[in-house]
């Protein structure tokens, strides 16, 4: 009932999105790629996010590009939300994004440790602190630093855990 309602809405605003427009355009893709996946979950959404994607991509957008690929790597197993994450920070990077890449990295170091690979997780926690150091709250910043020295408490290296 509720999916019926939402496409009926994101019809009637189809004729006013100006695709011009980036952001507003970003939020209509969004917005369609979400009904999508409660419609048709599995392989149908996940063409429907390579699609939202491959826009974010074309149109340089790299808020876009950072949701797709969260969306991508959710339900991905962890080799796959390494690529994602990896995938968003490349290109943020590359076009000089001026926003946060903390949680990105914190989501990619989960990854690893999932994976086992501790060394890399502990790698991209501390990129993840250190971008909470310059972009994020407290709370943030807490979780970093705490994700970095279970991290190396896994490594055994005790004094960089201290």
């Amino acid at each position: 009932m509720m999916a019926d309602e939402a496409s009926e809405h994101l019809d009637a605003a189809a004729r006013w999105v100006d695709p011009l427009h980036l952001d507003s355009h970003s939020a209509y893709r969004a917005a369609l790629v979400r009904l999508a996946a409660q419609r048709h979950p599995g392989e149908t959404a996940r063409r429907e996010m390579r699609d939202y994607l491959a826009w974010a991509d074309g149109a340089r957008h790299v808020p876009a590009v950072i949701d797709a690929c969260y969306l991508l790597a959710d339900g991905d197993d962890a080799e796959g939300r390494v690529h994602w994450m990896s995938r968003a920070i490349d290109t943020a990077r590359g076009e000089s994004w001026s926003g946060t890449l903390g949680p990105l990295y914190n989501a990619m170091g989960a990854a690893y440790d999932e994976l086992g690979a501790h060394a890399q997780a502990l790698r991209a926690y501390e990129d993840a602190l250190a971008e909470q150091r310059r972009h994020g709250s407290r709370a943030s910043l807490v979780a970093a630093c705490w994700a970095c020295g279970t991290t190396a408490i896994r490594l055994e290296d005790w004094p960089y855990a201290r």
